[in-house]
């Protein structure tokens, strides 16, 4: 990953990513497939980079089977689960619960002075937690919740407070049991630009509900640092009130003696308290796929395609071919069998399809400078035309908000495309790919 750098007065530098020709490309943007490939490989990346710089690459077990409790205490996934099994909806990723608290406190709380640091009421905090178990929990009330109140009267302080319960009290926390200790072990790396590789490859090795409901967090805590001028909490703040709430305290032995323990416990506080300040300034960054990476997952699915191709053909010379492509009379061969193409694809020609589309399909000439936003426009403009002169009126949007073009085939398996993407370069790379417009979906 290439990154550029700037300074920035809270002593973290300001990165940002180098553009290249083929994208940025961000870890949503690939399919299951391919983010299988991507995690195997981050895990030989993240092995290599802390055997350089000395470090163990703990990997806790996680536990073999956690018993569920309420909404606070279950895991992840039976959260998830029960919200799939309420709303019927199966594309939930992140748990209703911690979207709706976040949601009401991005509504708000942004600009409350001392949000996350401010302690609630007990009373109606108890309350409050009541109520979420009756609406998000195994066997919701459906008379509670037609009658709740639970966010109309609820108090930003108090809300942050359970948002801080929540989180402690995962099974599971959000860094998962197998790399929460790898995310403190980051910050044993000296270089900045090398904890961020690291962190970006973690990111990357998480589950993808784990993965989602932390994005998500820290796009929030992203906007509470935004207003600092009004709430009077910055990045130092919020990642130290954040970390305990991420990170699960350290078992301390019996030989321990109490004041080497307080002075472990400050270390590793102000540790993981650096790494939340990094997850919060650079989450945008953090969950993009490097670009090396994708191009040894092409270089995967060429050798699985031509290790499917050298079995196939194997397979054919034992096949005994009775027909040999005859027709009812026995001499002439049927269309069906080998023949020219029909045509052959303009040079620089690419066809791109829209299914669901007043346009189905459109060819596109490349030239070395249009992008996947181009096409886009070009399919938002001749389909305003269609509109214009037909009896379509409902009015169509397709832009880079709503759509997006995808690279489908080939050497990859299914990617969104970034919007600046160079369509030739991408081209000249994967020659085989079919192209979609789709519309984008949300977690």
């Amino acid at each position: 990953m290439s990154y550029s750098e700037t300074a920035d007065k809270q002593n973290l530098p300001n990165f940002s990513l180098v553009r290249e020709p083929l994208g940025i490309t961000k870890i949503s943007d690939l399919s299951p497939t391919d983010m299988r490939k991507v995690q195997s490989l981050a895990l030989i990346e993240l092995t290599a980079l802390f055997d350089l710089r000395g470090i163990e690459l703990k990997r806790r077990k996680a536990k073999a089977k956690i018993k569920d409790a309420g909404v606070f205490g279950s895991p992840l996934t039976t959260l998830i689960e029960w919200d799939r099994k309420r709303t019927n909806l199966p594309t939930i990723k992140i748990p209703q619960v911690l979207r709706e608290i976040i949601i009401f406190l991005e509504a708000k709380a942004l600009k409350d002075e001392g949000i996350l640091r401010k302690s609630g009421s007990a009373a109606r905090i108890k309350l409050l937690k009541q109520d979420i178990e009756n609406r998000f929990g195994p066997n919701p009330d459906t008379s509670a919740i037609a009658e709740s109140s639970l966010w109309r009267d609820a108090h930003p302080h108090d809300v942050a407070a359970l948002l801080k319960l929540f989180l402690r009290e995962l099974p599971d926390p959000l860094l998962t049991t197998e790399y929460i200790d790898a995310f403190h072990s980051c910050e044993m790396i000296s270089e900045r630009k090398e904890q961020l590789q690291a962190l970006n490859l973690l990111i990357i090795l998480l589950h993808e509900m784990h993965r989602d409901s932390l994005q998500f967090l820290l796009s929030f805590l992203g906007l509470v640092v935004a207003n600092e001028p009004y709430n009077k909490m910055g990045l130092n703040n919020v990642a130290m009130i954040t970390a305990p709430n991420l990170f699960m305290a350290r078992k301390q032995s019996k030989r321990e003696a109490s004041t080497t323990a307080a002075s472990q416990d400050l270390k590793r506080a102000a540790g993981t308290s650096n790494i939340v300040r990094m997850l919060i300034k650079y989450h945008r960054l953090l969950w993009t796929v490097p670009a090396f990476m994708l191009t040894q997952v092409r270089h995967m699915h060429r050798a699985e395609t031509s290790a499917k191709k050298h079995t196939t053909q194997s397979k054919d010379k034992y096949k005994v071919k009775f027909f040999q492509g005859k027709t009812k009379d026995g001499n002439k061969k049927s269309s069906s069998a080998k023949q020219p193409l029909e045509y052959e694809a303009v040079k620089g020609v690419i066809r791109v399809q829209a299914p669901d589309m007043l346009i189905s399909s459109m060819a596109v000439q490349l030239d070395n400078t249009i992008t996947a936003s181009d096409i886009i426009a070009r399919f938002q403009r001749q389909s305003e035309r269609i509109r214009q002169t037909g009896s379509q009126t409902k009015p169509v949007v397709i832009n880079n908000t709503t759509h997006a073009l995808f690279e489908v085939g080939g050497n990859i398996h299914q990617r969104c495309l970034d919007p600046d993407t160079n369509m030739s370069a991408l081209m000249r790379v994967n020659p085989d790919a079919s192209w979609f417009i789709k519309p984008r979906t949300g977690t």
